[in-house]
């Protein structure tokens, strides 16, 4: 009974998850730009290291917007706003870094690196930690050489 004294539906209480679960990806995300603070290009790579540690975990069960976003297709879910609005500011802060390390072209990189992100998350739930999760920081530093100058 508690839950509907606090959620006005199911819907809200799948928002109000996935809104717990963003706070959660932009802490851990923070800590990992933090830990390379004075190197545009290295928080970039910190932020791909993260998202290879996380989707090769063992206990990794995919990303939670990924997935609500299947469970919920309907575009006035209220689920769909914190994931467009996560799936957004992913991008955003990508192109932000992307800018920042000196890339040629700081929206196509960041639209690589998300699309590089999400497919971790999505073979990670498959493939588990032997799969090719792991790889996503070594394939977006790929990309990256091909954007930025050596020393960017």
């Amino acid at each position: 009974m508690s839950l509907y004294r606090n959620f006005s539906s199911k819907g809200a209480l799948v928002a109000a998850w996935l809104e717990d679960r963003n706070a959660f990806f932009w802490r851990r995300w923070d800590k990992a730009e933090a830990s390379r603070a004075g190197d545009p290009r290295g928080r970039l790579e910190a932020v791909l290291d993260m998202v290879a540690a996380t989707a090769s975990h063992a206990k990794w069960r995919g990303c939670p917007f990924l997935n609500t976003g299947t469970e919920f297709p309907e575009p006035d879910h209220p689920a769909r706003t914190v994931i467009l609005t996560h799936k957004r500011a992913v991008r955003e802060r990508l192109q932000a870094l992307a800018a920042a390390a000196g890339a040629r072209d700081p929206d196509l990189l960041a639209q690589q690196l998300q699309l590089l992100i999400d497919g971790a998350y999505a073979i990670g739930q498959s493939l588990g930690p032997g799969g090719p999760a792991k790889t996503v920081a070594s394939a977006g530093r790929a990309l990256i050489a091909t954007q930025v100058e050596e020393g960017g």
